[in-house]
């Protein structure tokens, strides 16, 4: 049987695994430099010094394309066959994420940030990557790579950006009217609360222990530092040009692995992924929808969410990530174990779970279920250390799950509930369908291509690892699918765990792809040359492909014209407060002392500068600060007009400021939610009285909360009074 490939287009072997390897760093490089560059030049008019934006970028390089230059220099690593998983592409990624983030908190301890160190680093490995992967096979693929990349960044950053979580006008909206969503408040304040305090609390009143999977906020406060920008102001920076193409490395990067490990027909020339155009096709389409973007809405796919959720953006590169450094480990496995192996399963294993916990708690219960799964079906608890290593997962994830858990999240057993409160009836036959439909499509023709065709066949495929992959993501997509379905998970966060089996479906698929086609193609004798003999079954996909490259199109326009035309009315509000007329051409409005005398006017800067401002001080002397904010400052208090956003009006202080407030409940008339950690503070019962803002009673609140030192900011709509109460020790 002949090849459908063109052997001369194409690698094999080692060269084929170089530079797929070195394809996922150049894309994922693009991605950064592309958003990068978006966010700075979005930002033209306000305050904007460049060297936070390169030095961002530059340790995502460091990030995303050392570990390929590691893993292609590193003596002997990537000739072993297979390859140790501690010497992985996938390993050295998690291994400088980890740097990077001990960099960042040891910053403030040392005053020495390196972060410098890692850019030129992350810059230089970039170059040389794009060095190691230019020069090989068609100048036409590298083309398109490079184009396709640098498309794509617009639509990740536009989805990003599009919304009120993120935008790279944060401040300024927030300074402006207020009109952000509370969510990136709510992890700020988290991240604020564990730099001045060292504890992850919401900083409400005092700083109580808060459960949540509040490990990118931590993440994030580490990298801001490297950065030198406010916690808030990188939450629009560092995990759009960080985060997102770690994100898409790490679903490459385990399309890679995959692609190494599958079986087929060996008389097929693998394509190289920067060539595999079947494979990049699938990339598009299941990122972006091939489906209307309203019409995913209406069935509650909420394809955006994964790049707009700060922790899940992480929690699932991550999570593919273990993934890749697991299939590395599978493909070593021996009878008698190796140390490498019992590092694996005794310590990376288990660490890995806990990390994926305080990331996405999601992620590490997918984790969990999935590895469990074949854990029982390989039969492999006969090996006692392998099931010494399955049972410190367990405990470790039963601890860590207490840890991070928040309680209000279960609403408790509602049948069919994501369905029933996200997605409008009318789609409900076709919900789990279209949802998981790349999953289906994967199993269906993974079990065709083993022959696989009972139940009985199934079960014996799965027992001897013929379709391991098939039986992982069949358990995500199962038990992420039920999560939602059978627990009501507070405000639709039950697409956390649907959304899953969809990223590891594409990174199935891409792996597969070429493959299956080749094998299409190998079994095809009619001649495609000429147009009579062109097969029905083609001539029907020809015109389904019409309609879903335009759905595709307008899909990837919708987020970057939302995130332009927000800038766009952004800066005519502004230039309407300052009392000049808005230009009608968009390139004069970025006039610095219009745009700023704009913010000077507006409603809510008075307060939101008073409080960045008291960001300012000394760690020592904040760590002993609180702020109090009187009942009577409606200016605070009512900031936000909606009634239902009472609530989080006071993760204003914390999140701007980074200082916790004390009395900072919302006020007696405050229908207070019971989500984002409310629970663990006592609602107001009763209306501040006078005698509760006396500087006695300031500082006696404060004390009892292990403060010494009050800042009392008070004021209305044109002017904030603050004042410093210093609480003698006895």
């Amino acid at each position: 049987m002949s090849s459908a490939i063109d052997p001369r287009h194409d690698l094999a072997g080692r060269d084929l695994e170089r530079d797929d390897r070195a394809t996922v760093a150049v894309f994922s490089s693009i991605l950064s430099i592309v958003i990068g560059a978006a966010y700075y030049f979005s930002r033209s008019g306000f305050n904007n010094p460049p060297l936070p934006v390169v030095a961002t970028v530059g340790y995502a390089l460091f990030i995303l394309a050392t570990p390929f230059v590691a893993w292609r220099l590193i003596p002997r690593g990537h000739y072993e066959e297979p390859e140790m998983w501690y010497r992985s592409q996938a390993f050295f990624t998690l291994v400088l994420i980890a740097v990077t983030a001990l960099a960042g908190m040891l910053v403030p301890f040392s005053g020495i940030n390196i972060v410098w160190f890692f850019a030129v680093v992350g810059y230089a490995s970039a170059l040389l990557a794009l060095a190691m992967w230019i020069k090989s096979t068609r100048i036409s693929a590298t083309l398109a790579v490079i184009v396709g990349a640098g498309v794509f960044a617009l639509w990740a950053g536009g989805v990003a950006w599009s919304t009120r979580y993120k935008t790279p006008l944060f401040w300024e909206t927030l300074e402006y009217k207020a009109d952000v969503h509370h969510d990136p408040l709510y992890y700020v304040s988290m991240a604020n609360s564990m730099r001045t305090y060292g504890v992850p609390s919401t900083g409400l009143d005092g700083v109580p222990y808060t459960p949540y999977h509040y490990g990118s906020a931590w993440l994030n406060s580490q990298w801001a530092y490297l950065s030198g920008v406010d916690v808030l102001g990188f939450y629009t920076l560092g995990p759009s040009v960080i985060v997102i193409p770690l994100f898409f490395a790490a679903v490459l990067m385990l399309a890679v692995e995959m692609k190494r490990g599958m079986t087929g027909d060996r008389s097929i020339v693998p394509r190289a992924l920067r060539s595999d155009y079947a494979a990049w096709a699938l990339f598009f389409a299941v990122s972006i929808g091939v489906i209307p973007s309203s019409g995913l809405d209406a069935m509650g796919i909420w394809n955006r969410h994964a790049l707009i959720s700060e922790s899940y953006v992480i929690g699932l590169p991550v999570f593919l990530l273990i993934l890749c450094i697991a299939v590395i480990y599978w493909r070593r496995q021996r009878t008698k174990h190796r140390v490498s192996d019992v590092v694996f399963l005794l310590l990376f294993a288990p660490a890995m779970l806990v990390v994926a916990g305080f990331l996405k708690v999601s992620t590490m219960l997918l984790l969990l279920a999935a590895g469990l799964t074949v854990f029982v079906l390989g039969r492999f608890y006969r090996d006692r250390v392998m099931l010494l290593s399955a049972l410190i997962c367990l405990v470790v994830s039963v601890v860590a799950f207490k840890l991070v858990s928040v309680s209000a999240q279960n609403q408790g057993i509602v049948p069919f509930s994501y369905m029933r409160y996200y997605v409008n009836a009318a789609w409900w036959p076709y919900f789990v369908l279209v949802h998981l439909f790349w999953t289906w499509v994967y199993v269906f023709v993974r079990l065709r291509e083993e022959g696989v065709r009972t139940v009985g066949d199934v079960r014996q495929a799965a027992a001897h690892g013929r379709i391991t992959d098939v039986v992982v993501l069949a358990v995500v997509a199962i038990a992420g699918w039920a999560a939602g379905e059978v627990i009501d998970i507070h405000g639709g966060s039950a697409v956390y765990f649907s959304d899953v089996q969809r990223w590891l479906a594409l990174s199935l698929l891409m792996a597969s792809a070429s493959r299956w086609l080749a094998q299409r193609r190998a079994d095809t004798t009619t001649d495609r040359r000429q147009w009579g003999s062109l097969r029905v079954s083609r001539a029907w996909m020809i015109l389904l492909a019409i309609p879903i490259s335009i759905t595709l199109v307008l899909n990837a326009m919708r987020a970057p014209l939302t995130a332009f035309r927000a800038q766009i009315d952004l800066r005519r509000q502004l230039y309407q407060e300052a009392g000049v007329t808005a230009p009608v051409g968009i390139r004069d409005l970025g006039n610095h002392a219009v745009l700023y005398k704009g913010l000077a006017q507006s409603p809510a800067y008075p307060l939101i500068s008073t409080l960045r401002q008291l960001g300012a001080g000394s760690p020592s002397i904040r760590a002993r600060t609180a702020v109090f904010i009187p009942q009577s400052d409606t200016s605070f208090w009512h900031i936000w007009k909606e009634p239902e956003r009472c609530s989080f009006v006071p993760l204003i202080v914390p999140a701007t400021s980074g200082l916790a407030l004390i009395d900072g409940m919302p006020p007696l008339d405050c229908n207070v939610t019971v989500q984002y950690g409310m629970t663990i503070y006592t609602p107001r019962k009763t209306p501040q009285l006078a005698s509760d803002v006396t500087p006695q009673a300031l500082c006696s609140r404060a004390k009892a909360k292990g403060f010494s030192r009050v800042v009392v900011v008070d004021g209305d709509a044109n002017h904030v009074d603050q004042r410093i109460i210093s609480c003698p020790s006895r």
